[in-house]
């Protein structure tokens, strides 16, 4: 009789390892609708907390998900402690951990220890009006929340000292974010406004050199402090570059990839992707063949902290990009067992350093992969053990010593 000490279950596996570089990536999208529990399908902003949930807002209703379950916020009449409103316009988490949910309605953040928000209220001797449609969120350098508004309000929130600032600029306030000296603001009309947090002064500025009166839509800073301005109908900017790009077509959202790809969200033609150092794009739309992109009308980017790409679309719910799931290149041991009728099963697997991994086959012995390289090779182990060469190698295992 047979005693079997250690019970291993192996499934039958092709050698693949898994690739990445800094080719496009095949884009395969994961969608999450309201048949997933999403409160609606319209999606207004994505934002990961600290403890990795997936924010979620929408124009009915604030989602949090945690890769399983959907759990919905909405508004509850005379409850403080429910959202402002169930239209969600901007989430934002500050450098202190607190989680922001701007409505149109009003600003509340997120007591993760009670699960409920705490509303606040803007009302001052100076501007009475407290319930603010609430457009952009952004923290400064100096811990300073900023808020706008759609009704034209540039708000100073200090998160240290809790103190409240509240200062009026020409049209209403869409995206902000900060360079040397000042505050670049999208306004609801045309151009750049600036903002200089010391005079206390707003000011105006053209995109490039060129065109001064395109309607900006968004703004966003890459990794190297470069701010890339999305327009409508006129494609997207780097700002003070004199370079355009897209022209025709309305950007909504930008956020950056890998530090080698701008990820652009357009308004009807899908999501375009671009290689900076390459100055190449890829279109992911459903006009080419073997895309899932369940919407052509993207409203928000997202790269979370495992570089999953969510993307939040006009009546298309979330489409989440995985780039760690089903990417595998298939190695064969050699281009005369490249056919379906001499493919080896792998039975085994084990490191024998930090960087060769050896497999072991069906009739086929012992072979070493550089995992580097990805080298495939079985003429060390031959010469060693010249006898496992045509052999079938159920189990592999390397003791403490370090022998097999």
């Amino acid at each position: 009789m047979i005693r079997i000490t250690n019970l291993i279950i192996l499934s039958i596996l092709f050698f693949v390892f898994q690739v990445s570089g800094i080719n496009f990536p095949d884009f395969w999208f994961e969608h999450i609708t309201i048949a997933d529990g999403l409160s609606q399908n319209y999606i207004t902003d994505i934002k990961q907390d600290k403890d990795r949930l997936i924010w979620i807002g929408t124009k009915n209703g604030l989602n949090k998900y945690d890769g399983y379950k959907m759990t919905i916020y909405n508004h509850i009449q005379n409850d403080s402690t429910s959202i402002p409103n169930n239209y969600i316009s901007y989430i934002y988490q500050d450098s202190k951990d607190n989680l922001w949910i701007g409505t149109n309605t009003g600003l509340c953040k997120y007591i993760s220890e009670k699960n409920c928000f705490e509303q606040f209220n803007f009302e001052t001797t100076d501007s009475p009006h407290s319930n603010y449609n609430i457009s952009s969120l952004f923290e400064d350098r100096n811990n300073t929340l900023w808020i706008g508004t759609e009704e034209g309000c540039l708000i100073s929130f200090d998160l240290n000292t809790e103190g409240l600032k509240i200062y009026r600029a020409s049209q209403g306030i869409k995206a902000i974010e900060q360079d040397k000296s000042s505050l670049l603001i999208r306004g609801r009309n045309k151009g750049i406004i600036h903002f200089d947090p010391i005079e206390e002064t707003f000011y105006q500025t053209a995109i490039d050199s060129t065109f001064n009166s395109e309607t900006v839509t968004t703004i966003a800073t890459d990794p190297k402090g470069n701010f890339w301005i999305g327009t409508q109908s006129h494609g997207f900017y780097l700002y003070g570059k004199n370079l355009n790009k897209l022209s025709g077509q309305t950007i909504l959202d930008i956020h950056f990839y890998k530090d080698t790809f701008a990820l652009l969200g357009t308004e009807e033609d899908g999501l375009a992707c671009y290689n900076i150092y390459t100055d190449e794009f890829q279109y992911i739309n459903n006009t080419h063949k073997n895309v899932n992109l369940n919407s052509e009308g993207i409203t928000s980017l997202y790269v979370d902290s495992t570089q999953t790409i969510w993307i939040g679309t006009i009546n298309g719910g979330i489409n989440k990009f995985d780039p760690n799931r089903n990417r595998f290149v298939h190695l064969s041991l050699s281009p005369k067992y490249n056919t379906p009728s001499t493919i080896h099963c792998v039975f085994a697997l084990e490191t024998l350093d930090n960087q060769s991994i050896l497999a072991g086959l069906n009739t086929k012995g012992v072979y070493s992969l550089d995992s580097r390289t990805y080298k495939i090779d079985n003429t060390a182990i031959n010469q060693i053990a010249p006898q496992l060469s045509e052999t079938t190698i159920n189990t592999i295992l390397k003791d403490s010593r370090g022998l097999l």
